[in-house]
């Protein structure tokens, strides 16, 4: 079971900038989010970036007069950019059933090979002049017609995951994160999400505009029920 968030503490108020509020914050998920059983073990690298890379300057200063909204920020970050990554997960995990569908097809070729090979034996062929010998035939066919329609499956879910340009987890990370900005502070902060996209990518192709038309695509999409 993966562990809950670490409890928030050591909240700096007053005078303190927003980028010390955000090393504190910090501070507290790194031991934390160093465990494999943590759900955002594959973002500790980015974490560190959050409080210690210039690039995050906006966002410092837009967390300014929110110190106490850090911590809730930072889990934020980290889960959407866990989501934004779900996609290529999902495409691992075809890979690996298409290779289980590889080795029952092989399994059952095999299969074939053996019994028509034991059913020519001289022995066997007597014994089938007997008596009926069992026909697995049937068998073999309906295991090949399963095995057919699960690649069809597979690769008709292989490719809806599938993306034209390798940017795909950027945008999708930039506009989660960009809506849940845009809810805490009543306006969006294109300029804010792309600083903070640009950092946790570790990338610097990334703007204000780029994030403006990836959201108004991603709300158009969700309109029309795409």
């Amino acid at each position: 079971m993966l562990e809950q968030a670490p409890p928030q503490r050591g909240i700096a108020r007053g005078s303190r900038s927003a980028k010390r509020q955000f090393v504190l914050v910090v501070q507290q998920f790194a031991e934390w989010i160093g465990r494999p059983q943590s759900a955002f073990w594959g973002s500790r690298v980015a974490l560190g970036r959050l409080s210690t890379d210039d690039r995050m300057e906006p966002v410092w200063r837009l967390f300014a007069d929110r110190p106490d909204a850090v911590f809730d920020f930072i889990q934020e970050t980290l889960t959407a950019l866990e989501l934004s990554h779900l996609p290529r997960y999902f495409r691992e995990t075809v890979e690996i059933e298409r290779g289980h569908v590889a080795k029952i097809r092989a399994a059952t070729q095999a299969l074939q090979k053996a019994w028509a090979a034991a059913m020519s034996d001289t022995l066997l062929l007597a014994y089938a002049n007997r008596t009926t010998a069992p026909d697995i035939q049937p068998c073999l066919a309906e295991i090949e017609a399963f095995l057919s329609d699960a690649e069809t499956g597979l690769d008709k879910l292989h490719a809806g995951l599938s993306r034209k340009h390798s940017t795909a987890s950027r945008i999708r990370f930039s506009c989660e994160i960009g809506d849940r900005i845009e809810r805490r502070f009543g306006a969006p902060h294109y300029e804010e999400v792309a600083a903070l996209t640009r950092t946790v990518f570790d990338v610097e192709d990334v703007s204000a505009e780029t994030v403006r038309s990836a959201t108004r695509r991603g709300r158009k999409s969700l309109r029309d029920g795409d």
